[in-house]
């Protein structure tokens, strides 16, 4: 909660407003009281005057100048009323805009930092947990920061200056106050002493439903394909349950508490009656002031209410904080290099020994990767699942850092380049196609967002992207073209398309390196064949980086390297793997006809 109290200071102006209004708003709500003890001890009681009339005065000039009194007296409590009223707007106001502003700098920052985060920080949290941190957290923080600023800056200066007037009204009926506080203070105490626990877990058990629901969204054809709903349906309604069962402990003992707390209150005014009155019979005290004596005994117990209520979102708030901190302080080991003015121009790639494991894993993912990628040459990877072909493409990306070794680009090593200069340098297709809500134009340049649209540049690269990826056909026979709207997901097309497009939004990035993972898997033989050679034709410039399970795909590489259990062991030609390379000539006859085997 410190860091909170950190981010306040940036809005220390409007939080030194917003106390001073709460503070004319107390002042309002404290001298209500004394305008109606005046009102009925003097207007009032003037009117039903038994004494001697005086000379000068009679009955029906008294009860005019009562009226005149009690019309005067309510005036000035309607005046004050519309002061306070006013002051609790804008103090209202206040506390929105800055409980607004602290969870919308909350939220970008969280986001900005997940954004920055690597792969090996980003597996440090679920999916799931950092929509909720992002969410449902910051608005936890957002709702304790509106009921501060509207009840826990409120209640001790109302507090504090109702005990300064009971103390001035009659002091022999505070220990009547401090009892009723005492046994509400017990009341709320015990309710804490319950629910805090189930607070704390509160977050936690909603990360839970997060992660069952998404998971079950994400993968709702495969729970369909394997006619698995009511299993699934089971686990959600698991997760569902417990999260009911925890709230509704704790709104059961909140409900019961308000109840108990409106007990003692009543309580509390009925001894302050009781003895008023015999304070009133005794000529100690008047009517006027047992009423004024009563407001100000409640609104000192309303006060210590609104603390406690307030303070029973404090640990809830705080677990929120602390969740949200934990993403905040994630230290991001992926950072921009120590020569950032440094360019990359053509493109080569070189692997020096390199190596890289996954944090608490027990064996290397690649190791002694050692090979020269140049431009105007495809270098294809091929080898068995989990041999660590991805993992290469991962590196390059920085999306890891390597353990061992080396990566240069134009003989700079990668991590001496910023963040910005190396990906914006790498156009990738990576095994997942990922197309974003918007138009298939929008998709297609996404790696050309600086650009105008409009540009012709912008429109000649959409049209020869989408006619290299093969994209080009489908594209035109949708009725509204590129401008055809991609729903999210790219869930309204099929697994090929969504790929062809994501080729082409690489296509049109116009990197000097294109990196393609396994992006041809989705794709029948004659549209591989026609996408790889028309690739060949118009981006022969480029340094090419294929990695791919079928042979069919990888065959026409003017140099492929073969993968097993994280090292090369075998690189060259096609022709020459065939040849000498027993591992290659393994994948090449699990896929390959004996025709295509003896024309090859």
């Amino acid at each position: 909660m410190l860091n909170l109290v950190r981010r306040l200071r940036k809005h220390l102006p409007l939080l030194l407003a917003a106390v001073t209004l709460l503070s004319v708003l107390a002042w309002s709500d404290l001298s209500l009281p004394q305008y109606i003890s005046d009102i009925v001890d003097v207007g009032i009681g003037n009117m039903g005057y038994e004494g001697a009339i005086p000379a000068d005065r009679t009955q029906s000039e008294l009860t005019l100048n009562s009226i005149n009194y009690i019309l005067r007296s309510g005036m000035l409590m309607l005046a004050v009323a519309l002061v306070g009223v006013i002051a609790n707007i804008l103090a209202t106001l206040i506390g929105t805009v800055i409980s607004s502003k602290v969870a919308m700098e909350l939220r970008h920052e969280v986001y900005q930092k997940v954004m920055s985060l690597s792969g090996e920080e980003m597996n440090r949290f679920s999916t799931a947990s950092l929509i909720t941190r992002t969410t449902n957290d910051i608005t936890q923080v957002q709702t304790f920061l509106q009921m501060f600023f509207r009840m826990m800056l409120y209640a001790p200066i109302l507090s504090i200056g109702a005990i300064v007037m009971v103390l001035q009204t009659d002091v022999s009926m505070s220990w009547i106050i401090v009892l009723g506080v005492v046994g509400v203070m017990v009341f709320i105490l015990i309710a804490f002493w319950f629910v805090m626990p189930r607070f704390k877990r509160a977050q936690q058990l909603i990360d839970n439903v997060n992660r069952v629901l998404r998971e079950n969204l994400t993968g709702l054809s495969v729970v369909r394909a394997f006619d698995n709903q009511e299993f699934e349906e089971k686990r959600f309604e698991e997760v569902n349950q417990t999260l009911t069962k925890n709230d509704r402990f704790i709104h059961n003992v909140m409900s019961l508490m308000m109840p108990m707390i409106m007990l003692m209150m009543n309580i509390t005014t009925m001894l302050i009656v009781y003895f008023g009155a015999k304070h009133i019979q005794a000529g100690n005290l008047q009517v006027g002031e047992m009423m004024q004596f009563m407001t100000y005994g409640m609104q000192i117990m309303f006060s210590f209410i609104m603390i406690s209520m307030v303070s029973a979102m404090i640990p809830r708030s705080a677990v929120s904080m602390q969740r949200i901190r934990e993403v905040l302080d994630t230290e991001n080991t992926i950072l921009d290099g120590s020569s950032p003015e440094k360019k990359i121009t053509k493109g080569v790639i070189s692997f020096e020994r390199v190596g890289y494991r996954f944090a608490n894993a027990q064996n290397d993912a690649v190791q002694g990767i050692d090979f020269e990628a140049i431009p105007g040459r495809t270098t294809a990877i091929i080898g068995s699942t989990g041999s660590g072909k991805s993992t290469i493409i991962n590196l390059l990306m920085r999306f890891f850092d390597v353990t061992e070794g080396a990566i240069r680009i134009d003989g700079t090593d990668i991590r001496a380049y910023s963040l910005e200069e190396l990906r914006t340098s790498i156009s990738a297709v990576l095994q997942k196609s990922v197309l974003f809500t918007g138009t298939i134009e929008e998709n297609v340049l996404l790696g050309r967002r600086r650009e105008a649209i409009a540009l012709p540049a912008a429109r000649s690269a959409v049209e020869t992207a989408l006619t290299v990826s093969q994209s080009a056909e489908f594209v035109e026979q949708l009725e509204d073209g590129v401008k055809s709207e991609v729903a999210q997901g790219g869930k309204n097309f099929s697994g090929g398309q969504k790929q062809r497009l994501a080729i082409a939004r690489a296509l049109a990035k116009d990197a000097p390196i294109l990196l393609f993972d396994d992006s041809f898997s989705a794709l029948d033989y004659k549209t591989d064949r026609a996408l790889r050679r028309q690739l060949k034709e118009q981006f022969s410039d480029k340094n090419i980086l294929i990695v791919g399970q079928r042979v069919s795909s990888i065959m026409d590489a003017d140099h492929i390297l073969v993968m097993d259990k994280g090292r090369i062991v075998g690189q060259g030609t096609h022709k020459s793997l065939m040849k000498d390379c027993a591992i290659y000539q393994e994948i090449a006859k699990s896929q390959l006809s004996e025709e295509e085997l003896e024309d090859e």
